[in-house]
């Protein structure tokens, strides 16, 4: 994350083995239960284990109404309903097995990841900890943990990653998928990760190995964590065109990110890679043109050179409206990555001045409802996408998020209420609103 201050359970039904349902249910009832179910199982709302969804797959008709011949998940969702008959004496409702009171049991019937920001004191704090625990899916180390100018490890072969390794544990302990960010940034690069110890300049060569180590330190405490690792975050130059320059990318170009993703994979190979970048997203035709063409070019030769990365991960900082492009994000998905969206937050003003743009929420209940629209909506486009694979929040509980206390270069936005969760955990209405959206949606994963 770069430092800014331009922007600031899902239904687990048991049916006991040796019961049968369909076979003391008349074929009628069965029949009439299956007609009110969608045409093909992209249009209901049903709940699906997530592994047994494939990425894509054509509009097929529902089995049931075809002839005798019954998928699995048609016949599990039979079975369902025909349990509810037998404990409740009713069917479900048309399109819907289960009710889900919250954004992990939803998040996980779609199979995505819902995910919120948190320090490592954060986590280990018993509320904070289990709010998250209970209503999302996945946290992101906010600060320090994985940061190379805070774990340098030039002259050690492993320097240890301590907070990492305690922050992915407390996840594990809370059921929680893990982003560990992040491998390399302009912000956080040592000032002498390009100089021998003699304070010369390293050869091509020394630097390359220089990231090979890097990139292999890092990851080596997320092998086997089902970790989604955050490889570099924000290369690309806002207005000026072209990568940031660094001592690697002038020496390197585009070489130094390949270099960075293979050392990754080969020390976590089971771990999810994503590159990192903000601005395209949120105002692709506008301030951010130059960006949005250079980043579209930048993945599609990525693709071609078959560089091992999973997603396309993008920040999502709305200041103060959303602008979302549907065929910015179709175009990404063409080139088969999944999309992560790693930050999405609502603040106001611009370049570190909240009123500076002459708006400004006139009270809490406005504030509460500019937060709800834009959230809302955002959900509504996103959990349309094809390869929608997360949504995290940066600041998912009032008064206890860098947006509203300032850091990271951020003004602080006091009284922001950026979050879904009041500073007493309770939900905020746009929680349930979310919950009901992402219920609603036909994503699959």
């Amino acid at each position: 994350m770069r430092n800014r201050s331009a922007r600031i359970a899902a239904l687990r039904a048991k049916v006991p083995p040796t019961l049968d349902l369909l076979a003391i249910l008349p074929v009628k009832e069965i029949a009439r239960w299956a007609k009110s179910r969608p045409c093909c199982d992209h249009h209901g709302e049903h709940w699906q284990s997530p592994s047994a969804l494939p990425r894509e797959r054509p509009c097929t008709p529902n089995p049931l109404l075809e002839g005798p011949k019954m998928a699995e998940f048609d016949r599990r969702s039979v079975l369902l309903g025909a349990l509810s008959v037998v404990l409740t004496g009713s069917w479900p409702q048309s399109g819907n097995v289960a009710e889900f009171s919250t954004l992990r049991q939803v998040a996980q019937a779609r199979g995505v990841e819902i995910g919120a920001f948190a320090s490592l004191s954060q986590i280990e704090d018993k509320d904070f900890g289990n709010t998250i625990g209970q209503h999302f899916t996945l946290s992101a180390n906010l600060l320090e943990e994985m940061e190379w100018d805070a774990n340098p490890g030039f002259n050690v072969d492993d320097p240890g990653f301590s907070r990492l390794t305690t922050f992915l544990d407390r996840c594990q302990e809370l059921s929680l998928r893990s982003r560990a960010r992040q491998i390399y940034s302009k912000e956080a690069l040592p000032w002498n990760a390009h100089l021998r110890a003699d304070g010369s300049p390293k050869s091509r060569t020394e630097l390359e190995q220089t990231l090979v180590k890097r990139a292999q330190q890092a990851s080596r405490p997320l092998k086997g964590r089902n970790a989604i690792i955050q490889v570099i975050d924000e290369i690309l130059a806002d207005h000026e065109g072209g990568l940031r320059q660094d001592p690697f990318s002038d020496a390197l170009g585009e070489e130094y990110i390949d270099i960075l993703f293979h050392a990754a994979h080969e020390a976590a190979p089971d771990a999810l890679l994503i590159y990192q970048e903000f601005g395209p997203e949120i105002h692709p035709e506008g301030w951010f043109k130059r960006k949005t063409k250079d980043y579209m070019a930048l993945l599609e030769r990525l693709r071609r050179r078959n560089v091992p990365i999973t997603g396309a991960a993008l920040g999502g900082f709305m200041h103060p409206d959303l602008v979302l492009r549907k065929q910015f994000f179709q175009h990404i998905e063409q080139l088969e990555y999944d999309i992560h969206i790693t930050e999405l937050t609502q603040i106001y003003g611009m370049r570190g001045e909240p009123k500076s743009d002459g708006f400004w929420p006139k009270s809490v209940k406005e504030n509460d409802r500019i937060v709800a629209d834009r959230y809302t909506r955002a959900f509504q486009f996103l959990c349309d996408l094809k390869r929608l694979r997360e949504i995290t929040f940066f600041a998912a509980i009032d008064g206890r998020n860098m947006v509203e206390t300032g850091s990271l270069g951020i003004e602080p936005y006091s009284m922001a209420r950026p979050g879904i969760f009041n500073r007493d955990w309770t939900p905020k209405p746009v929680y349930h609103l979310l919950t009901e959206t992402v219920s609603k949606s036909k994503l699959r994963v």
